[in-house]
């Protein structure tokens, strides 16, 4: 039986097809015929969703495969029979999505060296709710796909703490300006990003940002798992960290007391529970929704468990708070009091933007936000399985229209949580109903002002923050090793060691690119510029000679040298470049430069040299395989030439892009080639080249009875006449011709101008008839068997 697909999941014309092409080739359907006669894009939606209508059978069962998992933002209503499933998945996204914005708060406002700071974690939660709760609603109003959620998160949270340490120890002595500048500056972060992210979208840029270096990325990435790990060993065990141990002897005392080691070792606990227990639970579990509850269960419960062994001891809050298993009494203030704070101007300090930490960290911060979000959107893309299915630019668009509303709102900047939204699709959530439903859950706690901060323990604080940082530290130091080369793999670690040791993440960060750069730069100094190096007898143009032309130019085919080069042409390839140019021209410049002093005869070969002296004449640069050039290897080129130049070589190009050809035209690399040297610069295509360099040959060694000077005058006779199509086109119309402007000018540029000495022959009785010849003056004389001919 074939699956009908519900209706709420056809928000497209797309998804509409997809799901009519698999039932028609399964068999033939009676709507085919009629949908086939729509004549436009709105009559094929309308055909569309008629037959889908006509077509669903509420008693089918329905196959998940064919609910698409991306694409539009219209409004379709639910299947009756998936609203519950869809309320249940955003029920269950938003608890773990309620959890993940405590623990993202924390991470940036639980620091016991500055009470300013933890203080306000009350108010921070909730910012971090509010954000998330937006956020959410606000993807389940435009955002292009029906299951994902977008919400604030660790990595910007983890760097953001770098910049709210920074701010709490310039104002100890005014505590009253940390929170409006923190607020501020949060919001200012979402700002920014957001802007970036629309212009992202809007110019299509998004694909460009996964150019950045793996290396690069990763060693960011550890860098953040190690702070994680350091920052929840220090929440745990109350000890300050420095690198990564404790601070100093005081520090230590407070690691080794039993109470600190008790926290570690239920923080540890934890983590190896939550990275455990809900895969094996899960592999137990038949029921789909009891399964997909598993992982915040399995967070919760220690939490509970630790609050029933409280109160059955015994232990009061107040003592708890005094051993540091919670957190110290912290004021109630109103759901909205972060916004107050944020626009607090008159206690905001204006001068962070002069504080070169806070500047660089916002500006890693930034960075890392906008790099996440891309990689998080490709990896909807793959699981989307289509561009079609869904647009990066589009949503990325939609992401910076949330940040940014968001900063205003005082709010933080967010991105995709990947993990979370397919989660929320396989536990059901197939509609925005599971969007708006997680959304509406986050705000009624955000709303509710509940203590969460309060009631929630150290050691599952720092068990989070140690699990987030296993996961990148997994990732990038573990996984890695097996997966990277070893230079690559260096850099992860030299980075991570530059945070470890310089104590701030963007060091680390500026470490780890430097050693990138370093890497590539001699990456691509050791690459072969060179595809390969010939002689014009052993490579030679498709067209088609007579005998006697391809004796001449077997003979003289070694005068034209052809060097094929490739990848991308820089500063570290350019020195091994020159260097095998000139010494395969080394000896032939030196002679011509000795000949050319001796005598003022043509810089050509004089037509009298025997074939054992054949010397290179022309030398054909073809650019077919190279990818980029920069600035230097133009300017050596522009010394290349001038070299064969003077020696009489003649130095041509091929297969120039034309960003390529435009840089060495600004170097000045073509300057002289056309008058001075008879030499046509650059040609299209290798082909071309050589073919005008064995032309080139033939006009001195089969048909010039004056030499190569004729030659010359005859090659630039050709040059010049290129320059003039109009000729060529007076020419092609006087003998009938009658074709388009645009047409007559592309056949007058396949034209050249060959000037004749009397008594040459143009062609003669057996020649292959390659080339049309068309008389523009004087007069040509046909001979056959002694009877003589003219035409004018």
């Amino acid at each position: 039986m074939i699956r009908r697909p519900p209706r709420s999941t056809l928000s497209s014309s797309s998804a509409a097809s997809d799901v009519y092409k698999r039932q028609a080739s399964m068999g033939g359907d009676d709507k085919g015929a009629w949908f086939k006669g729509a004549t436009n894009k709105k009559m094929e939606e309308e055909a569309l969703q008629e037959w889908a209508r006509d077509y669903y059978d509420d008693d089918d069962e329905q196959d998940p495969s064919l609910i698409p998992a991306c694409g539009g933002n219209q409004f379709l209503p639910p299947e009756k029979a998936l609203i519950p499933a869809n309320i249940l998945a955003g029920m269950v996204a938003g608890i773990k999505l309620t959890l993940g914005m405590v623990v993202f708060s924390s991470l940036v406002f639980s620091q016991d060296e500055y009470p300013a700071l933890e203080d306000a974690l009350p108010i921070a939660m909730n910012a971090f709710l509010a954000t998330a709760a937006f956020q959410v609603l606000w993807f389940g109003l435009f955002g292009t796909m029906r299951f994902a959620l977008v919400t604030p998160q660790d990595i910007p949270a983890i760097v953001f703490a770098e910049i709210a340490i920074i701010v709490a120890e310039e104002h100890k002595d005014e505590t009253d300006k940390v929170l409006p500048t923190v607020f501020a500056l949060m919001a200012l972060v979402a700002m920014i990003s957001g802007v970036i992210f629309i212009a992202m979208g809007k110019f299509k840029l998004t694909r460009f940002l996964l150019l950045i270096p793996f290396p690069v990325t990763g060693g960011f990435l550890g860098s953040v798992g190690y702070s994680a790990c350091k920052g929840a060993f220090g929440l745990m065990s109350g000890a300050k960290f420095y690198y990564a141990w404790p601070k100093d002897a005081d520090a230590w005392s407070n690691f080794v007391k039993p109470e600190a080691i008790s926290r570690m070792v239920a923080g540890i606990t934890l983590v190896i529970a939550i990275r455990n227990l809900p895969a094996i639970l899960k592999k137990r579990t038949e029921n789909k929704i009891l399964a997909s509850m598993w992982s915040p269960i399995v967070m919760l419960v220690p939490v509970i468990v630790f609050w029933i062994t409280a109160v059955a001891a015994g232990i009061s809050v107040k003592e708890l708070q005094d051993t540091g298993w919670l957190y110290g009494d912290q004021e109630a203030s109103p759901f909205y009091s972060y916004i107050t704070y944020a626009y607090d101007f008159g206690k905001f300090d204006a001068g962070c933007f002069y504080n070169v930490d806070i500047l660089i960290n916002m500006g890693v911060l930034i960075f890392l936000t906008v790099l996440s979000a891309a990689i998080t959107l490709s990896g909807f893309e793959l699981e989307c399985g289509s561009d079609e299915a869904l647009s990066k630019d589009v949503e990325m668009t939609q992401l910076g229209y949330a940040c940014v509303a968001s900063g205003f709102a005082a709010g933080q900047v967010g991105y995709h949580q990947l993990g979370t939204s397919i989660n929320n699709r396989i536990d059901g959530g197939t509609h925005r109903i599971s969007l708006f439903t997680a959304g509406l859950f986050i705000a009624g706690i955000w709303v509710s002002g509940a203590p969460i901060s309060s009631y929630v323990p150290k050691w599952f604080l720092g068990g989070i923050y140690l699990n987030i940082g296993i996961v990148f530290l997994k990732k990038w130091v573990w996984e890695s090793y097996f997966k990277l080369p070893f230079s690559e793999y260096l850099c992860i670690w030299i980075a991570i060691l530059g945070t470890v040791f310089t104590t701030k993440i963007y060091y680390g960060v500026i470490i780890g690119l430097v050693f990138a750069l370093i890497l590539f730069v001699l990456k691509m100094a050791s690459l072969d510029p060179f595809r390969s190096a010939q002689y014009g007898d052993s490579m030679r143009s498709v067209v088609t000679r007579t005998p006697d032309e391809e004796d001449m130019l077997k003979t003289w085919g070694r005068s034209i040298l052809v060097f094929k080069l490739q990848g991308p042409l820089f500063f570290g390839s350019v020195d091994l470049l020159f260097q095998t140019i000139e010494s395969n021209l080394a000896s032939e410049i030196s002679n011509r430069a000795q000949a050319q002093r001796e005598s003022q005869n043509s810089p050509l070969l004089k037509t009298q040299e025997s074939a054992k002296d054949v010397r290179v004449q022309f030398v054909i640069v073809d650019f077919n395989g190279v990818s980029t050039m920069d600035s230097s290897a133009a300017e050596q080129f522009k010394k290349m030439v001038g070299s064969c130049h003077t020696a009489g070589i003649h130095f041509m190009f091929s297969g120039l892009k034309t960003e390529t050809e435009s840089d060495l035209e600004r170097e000045g690399v073509f300057e002289g080639f056309d008058h001075e040297h008879a030499c046509k610069a650059v040609h299209e295509t290798l082909e071309r080249a050589l073919e005008w360099c064995e032309n080139s040959l033939l006009d001195v060694h089969c048909y010039a009875g004056g030499g190569m000077e004729g030659a010359q005058d005859r090659m630039t006779d050709r040059l010049h006449f290129g320059s003039d199509p109009e000729t060529a086109v007076e020419l092609l119309r006087s003998v009938g011709l009658q074709r388009s402007e645009l047409e007559m000018e592309h056949l007058a540029k396949q034209f050249e101008l060959r000037e004749y000495s009397l008594g040459e022959r143009v062609y003669k009785a057996g020649d292959l008839p390659e080339k049309l010849c068309l008389i523009w003056k004087g007069i040509v004389e046909t001979v056959d068997d002694g009877d003589v001919g003219s035409a004018p």
